[in-house]
């Protein structure tokens, strides 16, 4: 790397490793990025599926909520 006139000059072989550890990094970040998208749409998706069948259940009579008074 050389310094001329305020301008940073990088050797083909420090743009090479710049542009490699750029690529990890995005590549890191969108992993991490799905991950978290693809739990939240399992939490999710399982919460629908628990609601439909407690709802299921209780229209068939298979579960029943008492209150005692």
């Amino acid at each position: 790397m050389t310094v001329e006139s305020d301008q940073i000059q990088l050797t083909e072989r420090e743009m090479a490793i710049a542009r490699a550890a750029a690529k990890m990094a995005v590549k890191e970040m969108t992993d991490e990025f799905y991950k978290g998208v693809g739990r939240t749409v399992v939490q999710r998706a399982l919460i629908l599926v628990g609601a439909l069948v407690v709802g299921v259940g209780m229209a068939k009579g298979w579960i029943v909520f008492h209150v005692d008074k």
